[in-house]
């Protein structure tokens, strides 16, 4: 691995359009990043929209978090623990780039064991790379995809990713998960998947590089990439629509008379279920509540205060 340039610790900067491809991006390429499409993230690369994502509550909590999580992991476990003050580069592909959480090393005196060290060169030993997360400190959350000893799709690739740059193998997720405290799953990754990594980016690059854009889906990522690419008309232009946009036009038509007859049963069904619940709060099956009738208060900074009852379908109970 080498140094690409200093940072000042902001993770965003990893992603950047006119530098490359970073950890956090390629959950998106893989089309696993609930959040960015692999259109929208192309789009963001080549410099066609703009990344106007600036961090919510939950970011900014898990930011201010990371040392402190790292301070405990490293007094828990007495390794030593390096917190890198730069953004890495893969040595022969100068696009895979990355701003790696901390890296444990061999503890010795300059990096005493059960400390955390900031570092802002290459002087060290790293023997395997550290993420910090968080989730359910300001919403909800994910908990559900950590269960089990899991670790979120998109952060595996982030930590495949790194792997890749520093020619190590080994991941350590150190999770600080709302009601269940610090969670630790290692993951190591063998060299095929890391070979197949670096295809998968190289061939990703090649799209950003000749603006060749990458299949579309249908998530609101990418209906918003497109909406900011194009956000004006050309006055008085026109299209002459070629065979697959006249199948597109077809089937568009037809999935808006189709959403239009699925909307119209829903709001039946809905309507046969709160009539047969009435002033009753939930409707149960042998004893186990399906659906609940319930009262809903909206307060009065989001929108004008107002109640409503909301009808909600359980999981799991037929």
């Amino acid at each position: 691995m080498k140094i690409y340039a200093a940072h000042t610790g902001d993770h965003s900067i990893d992603a950047s359009g006119s530098r490359g491809i970073g950890g956090s991006a390629v959950g998106a390429m893989y089309g696993v990043n609930k959040f960015k499409s692999p259109y929208a993230l192309w789009a963001e690369l080549t410099g066609l929209v703009s990344d106007e994502f600036e961090g919510n509550e939950a970011t900014r909590i898990g930011q201010d978090l990371e040392r402190p999580i790292l301070e405990r992991y490293a007094k828990d476990t007495e390794k030593a623990i390096v917190v890198p003050h730069f953004t890495l580069v893969h040595p022969e592909h100068e696009f895979m780039l990355g701003n790696v959480d901390a890296f444990e090393v061999f503890a010795c005196s300059a990096y005493p064991a059960g400390t955390v060290t900031d570092v802002h060169d290459l002087e060290f030993n790293p023997i395997a790379i550290i993420e910090v997360k968080t989730t359910g400190l300001a919403t909800q959350g994910n908990a559900r995809a950590w269960a089990d000893g899991q670790v979120p799709t998109s952060y595996e690739f982030q930590g495949m990713h790194y792997c890749a740059i520093t020619n190590l193998s080994e991941v350590q997720f150190v999770a600080l998960i709302g009601g269940q405290g610090l969670q630790i799953r290692e993951r190591h990754y063998n060299s095929d998947q890391i070979a197949k990594l670096i295809e998968d980016e190289t061939a990703f690059w090649e799209l950003v590089k000749s603006k060749e854009p990458p299949e579309l889906d249908e998530s609101d990522s990418t209906k918003e990439a497109l909406d900011k690419r194009f956000p004006e008309e050309e006055k008085g232009t026109t299209v002459e629509a070629d065979t697959f946009t006249l199948d597109a036009l077809s089937m568009y038509e037809s999935a808006r008379q189709a959403e239009k007859d699925a909307k119209q049963e829903v709001n039946y069904w809905r309507n046969t279920l709160v009539n047969q619940i009435g002033d009753a709060e939930a409707l149960t099956v042998n004893g186990n509540v399906v659906a609940t009738y319930k009262t809903v208060t909206k307060a009065e900074y989001v929108v004008k205060a107002q109640s409503s009852r909301v009808l909600s379908l359980k999981k799991g109970n037929k």
